[in-house]
């Protein structure tokens, strides 16, 4: 199945979402943070992985602040966004209490979001 292009940004969006403007910043975010670049005529990353990375501080600020209300204010929050919810609901459930569940159960809505998830995780 081919995925939409909205899923995927270049590296302009991507300094857009960081507040940089240059590439090799941007780059170096990306590398720092694990986010690989992909190649298809031009570079671009998908847009779910940079969300995830700049959402995480905040989500696990939730976790620090709210030790035992943080999961429904973390729901309450991204209801609109379920996979980043679930992506950020694992990085938070690895930060609370340092287990990483063997398997992610994610509710995914369509083919599309499916090809996605698998080709990044």
């Amino acid at each position: 199945m081919k995925m939409n292009s909205t899923n995927r940004i270049n590296l302009n969006q991507v300094g857009q979402y960081i507040n940089r403007k240059d590439n090799r910043s941007i780059k170096k975010w990306l590398r720092d943070h694990q986010i690989p670049i992909h190649k298809n005529g031009r570079e671009y990353v998908f847009r779910l992985q940079v969300e995830q990375e700049i959402w995480r501080p905040f989500a696990e600020d939730l976790v620090k602040r709210y030790p035992n209300s943080w999961q429904p204010r973390l729901e309450s929050i991204y209801v609109d966004q379920k996979e980043l919810h679930q992506l950020l609901y694992h990085d938070c459930l690895e930060f609370d209490t340092g287990f990483v569940p063997f398997e992610i159960n994610l509710d995914i809505s369509s083919e599309e979001h499916e090809s996605i998830f698998q080709e990044l995780y």
